[in-house]
């Protein structure tokens, strides 16, 4: 149930969204045949600096 997590605000156009697993933070977006993940971030990570999309 990949669309079951939020999307991350200010990246609902992208459809970015983030799962938490064990303090890291998944970010992955869901596409028609696969789960893009985008990066995988540690605790205190800003999500701007992760994506490189600002």
């Amino acid at each position: 149930m990949p669309r079951a997590f939020p999307l991350i605000p200010r990246y609902e156009q992208h459809g970015i969204r983030r799962r938490s697993h064990k303090g890291y933070g998944i970010l992955y977006t869901v596409e028609p045949d696969r789960i893009f993940i985008h990066r995988i971030i540690g605790p205190g990570q800003d999500h701007d600096a992760a994506l490189h999309l600002n």
